[in-house]
């Protein structure tokens, strides 16, 4: 039988100081929603860097992750939405609709907290040691442009890989003050 995984992991408690980071919760959810970006694998992508590691292909490990973040997180996001989006429609709603907006909130946080499991589960899968030659804030930008060039369904060329990295800024900024602080 295999090792069981742990859903309070250093990817997990990465991610929690990530998303405290100043600006940073309203940059990630803005790279979410405008650019259908899963803010998981971002943070993934950078801690990966951290940990002094790249981005690679893992198409098994790929499957798992995206299955549970299409079968299980979005439907939930989409169910909170519709929710938040049924309050503002009428106010006569907004009291019986708190509680079931905030479980959903909860609730979509703790399947973000399995997903983030599943992905410090697969590191193995979906990274290697960096290479020698790398220094630490070209592999951020280096596991952002692998992650980047797997969802965009078009050739990344370097004009918008550059409009991806302009969006990106304040995430590949504080990753970079991150490397260089011993406290994360």
């Amino acid at each position: 039988m295999g090792q069981l995984m742990n859903i309070d992991n250093a990817l997990w408690d990465f991610a929690l100081k990530f998303y405290a980071e100043p600006l940073m919760a309203q940059q990630l959810l803005s790279l979410q929603d405008e650019e259908n970006l899963n803010v998981n694998v971002l943070i993934f992508a950078i801690w990966l860097a951290t940990q002094k590691r790249c981005l690679i292909a893992s198409p098994d490990a790929e499957k798992v992750i995206n299955h549970w973040h299409m079968q299980v997180i979005e439907p939930i996001r989409e169910a909170r939405a519709q929710v938040k989006r049924q309050r503002a429609a009428s106010s006569k709603f907004n009291r019986a609709l708190e509680g079931s907006y905030q479980q959903l909130l909860k609730t979509e946080l703790a399947m973000e907290q399995v997903e983030l499991m599943l992905l410090f589960d697969a590191q193995q899968r979906l990274s290697e040691s960096r290479p020698k030659t790398a220094q630490d804030d070209s592999l951020i930008k280096k596991n952002l442009l692998y992650y980047f060039k797997s969802v965009y369904l078009g050739p990344i060329n370097k004009s918008n890989q550059q409009a991806y990295f302009v969006k990106c800024e304040l995430l590949i900024s504080c990753a970079e003050n991150i490397l260089g602080n011993a406290d994360y």
